[in-house]
Parts: structure tokens; C-alpha cells; sequence
């Protein structure tokens, strides 16, 4: 009997550890935005842009239905495989096609304007394959055009207090 309480409590503990999450954790929700405000601010300084606003964690970032992305290398499927697809297609796109695929996506992170960041976990297709990963957008706005970046020294525009090279 004992044998079969095992099992049952190991087979439970497998199962509740392989059911989705929708939901990030406070630490991943700090990860995130931490990741994000040091991309923020090492393209603040690299690419002279002058309104970049460091970004907070909202739980009320609306998320459209679908996800779907493709890259023109193949990508490994893990919790930070976001960031890999960010690289790619960052590195591998034109600016015309970047632009575009910047609606909605996790790549409107790169407005400047941008004060917000929200993630949760969804199944989104990733090169024709479906896959549940942690999805994450920006806000207020739902793209990025050239025209949002001020360029001059990093944190030049703010209308307030600069850490980093980011608006606070």
C-alpha cells in the first residue's frame, strides 16, 4: 500500500509539473524586465537614441489571440527562446520587414516610447511548429516605426530623471 501512495505521489508531482502555466512568476516577471531594460539601454547608447523609456512589469498588457513567428535559423525551444528569436530576426530581417513584423509582437519592445512590458505563457507557432513559451509584449503602442526614435546622447529627451540611458 505504501508502495502505491509512492507512485501515485510521484506520478501526481510529474503531471502538476508538465500542466501549462499561463502565468509568470514575480522572479521571471523580474528577469524580464530586467533583460529588457538592459537591451533598452545598450541600443539607447549604441544607436545615440535620446527617448528610451525604462520599462515596468504590467500584469494588463493586452495580448492578441495568436502568436507566430519565424526565423530564418532554426531555433531550440526553451524559456528564454524569445530572446533568440528576437536576435534573429533583428539580425536577419531589413528594416522594412522588421518594421512590419513589429505589430503585436515581442519586437515592439524596441519602440522607444514604450513604458510597459507583459508576458505570458501561450502556444504560438515558431516556424510552422507550435510550441508554449513564454510571449511577451510592450505598451502603450502596438508597433514601432523609425520615426518614434529621437536620436542624441542616450536619455537627452527625458522629460525627468535618466538611469542608465533610460527615461524613468
Amino acid at each position: 500500500m505504501k508502495v502505491l501512495l509512492a507512485l501515485l505521489l510521484i506520478v501526481s508531482c510529474a503531471m502538476a509539473f508538465r500542466v501549462k502555466r499561463w502565468d509568470l512568476t514575480a522572479k521571471e516577471k523580474q528577469e524580464t524586465v530586467d533583460g529588457a531594460n538592459k537591451m533598452r539601454s545598450k541600443m539607447a547608447k549604441e544607436y545615440e537614441v535620446a527617448n528610451g523609456n525604462k520599462l515596468v512589469y504590467s500584469d494588463d498588457i493586452k495580448f492578441p489571440a495568436t502568436c507566430s513567428y519565424r526565423t530564418k535559423n532554426p531555433v531550440h525551444i526553451h524559456q528564454q527562446v524569445l530572446w533568440d528569436i528576437v536576435h534573429d530576426l533583428y539580425k536577419y530581417s531589413t528594416p522594412k520587414e522588421f518594421f512590419k513584423m513589429t505589430d503585436n509582437t515581442v519586437l515592439n519592445c524596441f519602440n522607444p516610447n514604450q513604458k510597459t512590458i507583459g508576458c505570458k505563457w501561450m502556444d504560438c507557432e515558431i516556424n510552422g511548429k507550435r510550441a508554449h513559451i513564454p510571449n511577451c509584449i510592450c505598451g502603450p503602442e502596438p508597433g514601432f516605426q523609425m520615426s518614434d526614435v529621437v536620436k542624441g546622447d542616450p536619455g537627452s529627451e527625458c522629460p525627468g530623471k535618466v538611469e542608465d540611458g533610460l527615461c524613468v
